[in-house]
């Protein structure tokens, strides 16, 4: 073996480890051997946050007002609609930020090293750059190693480059500093990985922040410039709304000064505009939504962390999916089986049982992933692998190292030995005496090129009586046949896929494995065609950056990927006006979950530090339960569109009402109380109901809406437009009405109440769909809206006849027929918006 002292002279250190001065020395350099923690957001400022909004601005202000002028009790009720409102925020965003904590989990916390020529055990923490440390199986390797001794070493890594197979490592004293892969780094440990066979020693060459984990956690803590779609169309639309209505309140209040009104009355006209104009119900109704949408989700293996990544899932363009674990099924199998001879498969497949070092303990296997998936084959094939065992007494057991390439057995049945042997097909091919050798080259060809695992079986009987046998024995063997392994596809994955295509939504596979398997697993899945068409993780390292964007945007498939790499597609993607959801499920995918639209972690076998920086997690690890998230998420978001139309089209009906009474001369329609008793409560009760609508039967047959397109649309608009002037209209002509036949105001103001109370009603019913027709859907399959309907109904009667509520809102009994001629009237909102939908559908 060659000497390591290269290694030892360019980490200044000597294989009796570091003194202890030398230690002190470095831990004074380089710190101790941790992450950086990440700052908790303390609860007042979540609470203060749900403040920050120009809608509220305009509120808060209106309460004010309201409370200089000493109308306490519309002040009163402004200020506890705005509290109430904070509160449901604050409950639902303020979660603890545990992602740094989770990394620290991915370190070991005890280890074996070597100082001043001594093993001892010392915590993790206290590992300095140039330490010698022992490597045993199981351990978490704690930092970022070089080896000097490497026995069979194999590593975990999938965590860090999404590898579904451990790594073998090697000792190499050449340190090639063109070599920058982490996968092509075969002589080193990576901090947070698994040590699952061999022994060794190595040296300690980067710590805490510095390790490849470390530059993992420093991107999670930088700040994500994304946010939800449903926050950006949200923030337009309040920005845009605040605007229309301060210039409306504007305009009215110079007008009304203009004509002599008081300044006192034209503050109050002020206030009854800004509460009128503003849904205060939307911000309650929207968090119900979501969470009614959370529910749904989580009955269909979907758990959302964050409410507004129901609505984004729903929004995404674009799914680049890991691929071991949630297109695949995370599990080595053998797919393919080729024998050069039907009437040795009593041979071959006693062969898979005893050239094996698996164990199975109840109805458990433990031991190489390719033993397991042997083992696992045999008892799909009905034989027993306790009986074989009994049955063939064991010799010899030569067990797999990488440099022999298979690991043998031989055994004695019935006074005849036997070598069974499994490993690299083409190793066995060379010490087999077959005649068809060319013919089974071409099938092992044949089997990479499906990118499969390809394990060779051969077995040979002896006719000797000897009882001693070696590697010099395995010749003259005859070659039994092949198997494929894979990770194969999840059974529903293809479907799945299928379903996001004709939804309009763009599916990528994005993984830390060789191009080979990615191209067997993608075009099973129909993304690609050709080899050719793979981005491999190296062309970040060869293309210009211009090259790069475009191979990013026009690729469906990248391999060999690694963690920051994947960052740069994801931010790519997002650049070029995507809204991306990312799975996955290890640490390498922390980055890239973080800084998507919406990162989905695996719950299953995903690690910690993936579900801590995800927005939503997976329970079954399974792509059609996204799909079935995505579905949830659009009909989420059609019911938030059906509650801002029924709040903004009420809402712009009472200003229109205001301007009319203005135009007309008469006295204003409503006061501020009035209003809110109208927006908040009756109407709070029934846009709630809105939020339990199921779908409409056809959201995966429609493209994602636009990252551009507004809330406000032009269907929107225009169906406003027709809901405002009729009711505005409708309202006011009564009250004119009731005023010219000599009916005193407060008869007036109470009966136009009504009348708004029951647009209102009709208004939840045509919410249901901007599509289609109130005749061709089930207007009773959301049996909330005629309840909601009922109860609101309920609760303006019930205000009526309580004298504490009555006198604050001036109201008075009105008796059934009184009520019943108001029908008639509401009917026109319902006949005008679907004229609208019938001429939108015919053009």
């Amino acid at each position: 073996m060659k000497s390591p002292n290269i290694l030892y002279n360019k980490f200044i250190t000597s294989s009796k480890g570091l003194t202890n001065k030398e230690v002190d020395d470095r831990r004074l350099k380089y710190g101790f051997n941790k992450l950086p923690s990440a700052k908790q957001e303390l609860i007042l400022k979540t609470f203060i946050k749900q403040f920050a909004s120009p809608l509220i601005y305009v509120l808060l202000i209106a309460a004010v007002i309201s409370f200089i002028l000493k109308e306490r009790t519309d002040s009163y009720f402004i200020f506890g609609v705005l509290i109430f409102n904070a509160l449901i925020g604050t409950i639902q965003e303020y979660s603890a930020n545990k992602s740094a904590n989770s990394l620290k989990k991915q370190i070991q916390s005890k280890i074996f090293v070597i100082r001043d020529g001594i093993k001892k055990q010392i915590d993790t923490i206290n590992l300095v750059p140039g330490d010698l440390v022992l490597l045993e199986p199981g351990l978490k390797v704690p930092a970022d190693i070089i080896l000097i001794e490497s026995n069979e070493i194999q590593v975990n890594e999938s965590m860090l480059t999404g590898e579904s197979l451990p790594v073998k490592k090697y000792f190499n004293i050449k340190l090639d500093s063109k070599i920058k892969t982490l996968q092509e780094r075969t002589n080193e440990l990576f901090a947070g990985t698994i040590l699952t066979k061999g022994h060794g020693k190595g040296i300690v060459t980067n710590i805490g922040i510095s390790t490849e984990l470390g530059k993992i956690a420093k991107s999670i803590n930088q700040h994500s410039e994304v946010k939800p779609p449903l926050l950006i169309k949200m923030e337009k639309f309040t920005l845009k709304l605040t605007i229309i209505m301060c210039f409306a309140i504007l305009v009215i209040g110079t007008i009304a000064l203009y004509q002599g009104m008081s300044v006192h009355d034209t503050f109050m006209i002020a206030t009854g505009l800004a509460v009128a104009a503003i849904p205060e119900g939307l911000p309650i109704a929207i968090t119900i939504t979501l969470s009614i949408g959370m529910s749904r989700m989580a009955k269909k293996n979907v758990i959302i962390r964050h409410l507004a990544a129901v609505e984004a899932l729903g929004s995404c363009t674009t799914i680049a999916s890991d691929k071991t674990g949630t297109l695949t099924i995370n599990e080595l199998t053998a797919t393919k089986i080729l024998l050069t001879d039907s009437k040795e498969q009593d041979k071959f497949f006693t062969a898979t049982i005893l050239a094996n070092e698996a164990v199975k303990e109840k109805r458990s296997f433990f031991g190489d992933a390719v033993d397991i998936a042997l083992l696992k084959l045999a008892e799909q094939k009905q034989y027993s692998l306790e009986k074989t065992k009994d049955k063939f007494k064991t010799l010899h057991l030569i067990p797999y190292i990488s440099e022999n390439k298979y690991s043998a057995s031989f055994n004695s049945y019935k006074n005849k030995k036997y070598c069974f042997i499994k490993g690299a097909p083409e190793t066995l091919l060379n010490l087999c005496s077959n005649k068809n050798k060319k013919e089974i080259q071409e099938q092992i060809d044949s089997l990479s090129k499906e990118g499969l695992k390809v394990i060779g079986i051969a077995y040979k009987q002896f006719n000797t009586t000897k009882q001693t046998y070696s590697e010099k024995d395995l010749n003259k063997l005859t070659f039994l046949g092949l198997i494929g392994l894979s990770d194969p596809l999840r059974p529903e994955a293809k479907d799945a896929i299928e379903k996001c295509h004709q939804a309009g939504i763009e599916v990528l596979m994005v993984t830390g494995d060789n191009p080979k398997t990615a191209f067997s697993i993608s075009k099973q899945l129909g993304l690609v065609k050709t080899l050719k068409q793979i981005f491999i993780g190296n062309e970040f390292k060869t293309s210009t950056l211009s090259k790069l964007k475009a191979k990013i945007n026009s690729s469906k498939v990248f391999a060999r990927i690694e963690p920051l790499q994947k960052l740069s597609i994801i931010k790519a993607l997002i650049g070029n006006n995507k809204f991306v959801a990312v799975t996955g499920d290890g640490v390498n995918d922390g980055p890239a979950l973080k800084h998507a639209h919406v990162g989905v972690a695996m719950g299953k076998n995903g690690t910690d530090i993936a579900r801590e920086n995800s927005d939503i997690i997976i329970t079954d690890d399974n792509f059609a339960s996204i799909v079935k998230g995505v579905e949830e998420g659009r009909i989420a978001y059609s019911n938030i569109r059906k509650i801002i139309f029924l709040l903004v089209s009420t809402g712009i009906a009472e200003i229109a009402m205001f301007i009319l009474c203005m135009l007309a001369g008469l006295p204003m329609i409503f006061s501020a109380v009035q209003l809110l008793w109208l927006n908040v409560v009756t109407e709070g009760i029934q846009d709630i109901s809105l939020a339990f609508e199921r779908g409409e039967g056809d959201e995966m047959q429609q493209k994602p809406k636009s990252p551009d397109q507004p809330i406000f649309d032009k269907v929107m608009i225009k169906r406003i437009a027709i809901s405002a002037i009729i009711m505005s209209l409708g309202v006011v002509g009564l009250y004119w009405y009731l005023l010219s036949l000599g009916f005193d105001i407060h008869y007036a103001r109470n009966t136009a109440m009504v009348l708004m109370l029951l647009f209102e009603n009709i208004q939840v019913i045509n919410s249901k769909s901007e599509k289609h027709s109130l005749f061709k859907i089930n207007l009773l399959n959301n049996p909330l809206v005629p309840i909601g309907i009922a109860l609101a109904i309920l609760a303006h009667v019930a205000a009526m006849y309580i004298p504490s509520i009555s006198n604050i809102l001036q109201l008075s009994p009105l008796s059934a027929m009184q009520w019943l001629y108001l029908i008639p009237i509401i009917l026109v909102l319902s006949i005008g918006l679907e004229a609208e939908k019938f001429f939108r559908q015919k053009n």
